[in-house]
């Protein structure tokens, strides 16, 4: 977690992940930066390749049923106490939070309740002091987004694919878990990792706008990797050796039977890698240039900034934001229970 420590934690807070943003950004200090990322990658190689170990091992095949059989309302005393308290604890740290930010994005001292906040997200022109207008900057991000979704959806199908080729090949055991790194890893050492490597022609891209939806892309890969291998490995075998005895091309195959059966799971993750381009601030803060900023790195801008106006535009990208989230995740929602169902 890095924005999130970043804002709330402090300096007397600092983590891994703020420790090598301040140690690249602030004192351009590359060798502790680069030692403090080679531990945190280091560590979550080890962790997710004792994880997969872990979880071949202890895997059962669970049986989908309807989610009638399958929920049980608390009886009992003692389960009545422990989901409200569960329940409790949910709305008081993660929903009243985020009531209270768009609640604040509608209340003006001067106005009371009115939208100027999010009107003044597109009145402004492009500002000196930003480089670019939140209108721009909303343009920008659902650009960013589009492209990681295509970009990760493609590695994530090659890479599922080859997953399921190889899944019997020990060696695979070892390339696997390097494409998962990103789900345990900051996109701060991401970020870090590509103003290193991509510094020479011809693959000098730090000034290239296109650099974004790369980090993005690789950020969201495993969550892609996690929706679309298991929905290829749910197509029966005996549906492919049946088109194969028929004649019919790998090409074919992939077409006309796997697509179409992973189609939901396709479009559930391309919603995914979409949604969390739209949230990423780690990899973006750290190579995003001045005219080109995503969502997260604006509404970061404006809390940096004094002013009402500021942080109320920055509470109304913040629900933007948000609102967005919690539609797309609810369609993700709707779209995997029709595939999978209950378990």
């Amino acid at each position: 977690s890095f924005g999130v420590v970043l804002i709330l934690g402090g300096p007397g807070f600092s983590t891994i992940e703020t420790e090598i943003y301040y140690q690249t950004v602030s004192l351009f200090n590359l060798p502790v930066a680069g030692i403090l990322a080679l531990l945190q990658l280091g560590f979550v190689l080890i962790l997710i390749v004792s994880q997969n170990k872990i979880s071949k091992n202890i895997a059962l095949a669970l049986e989908v049923s309807d989610s009638k059989t399958v929920e049980k309302k608390p009886n009992k005393s003692f389960e009545k106490i422990f989901v409200s308290g569960m329940m409790g604890f949910y709305l008081l740290f993660f929903i009243s939070p985020l009531l209270s930010l768009v609640l604040q994005s509608f209340n003006s001292s001067t106005n009371g309740f009115s939208i100027n906040f999010y009107k003044a997200l597109f009145d402004s022109s492009q500002n000196s002091m930003f480089y670019a207008s939140p209108g721009r900057a909303i343009l920008i991000s659902l650009g960013y987004a589009g492209l990681t979704a295509v970009i990760a959806l493609g590695l994530g199908l090659c890479i599922s694919w080859a997953s399921l080729q190889f899944n019997s090949n020990p060696i695979w055991n070892w390339i696997e878990p390097i494409f998962l790194l990103p789900l345990g890893t900051s996109a701060v050492t991401l970020g870090f990792g590509f103003l290193l490597a991509l510094d020479t022609p011809p693959l000098d891209l730090r000034s290239s706008p296109f650099l974004i939806p790369l980090a993005h892309s690789l950020v969201a890969l495993p969550f892609v990797l996690r929706i679309l291998t298991p929905a290829l490995q749910r197509i029966k075998p005996t549906l492919r050796y049946s088109a194969n005895t028929l004649g019919a091309s790998p090409k074919i195959v992939f077409f006309r039977i796997d697509l179409p059966i992973i189609s939901r799971s396709l479009l559930a993750a391309g919603i995914f890698a979409f949604l969390i381009s739209l949230g990423e601030f780690g990899a973006s803060s750290m190579i995003a240039r001045p005219e080109f900023p995503t969502i997260p790195v604006m509404i970061y801008r404006y809390l940096g900034r004094p002013g009402e106006m500021n942080f109320g535009q920055a509470h109304a990208l913040s629900t933007m934001l948000l609102v967005t989230t919690v539609l797309g995740m609810g369609l993700i929602e709707r779209i995997q229970k029709r595939v999978l169902g209950d378990f």
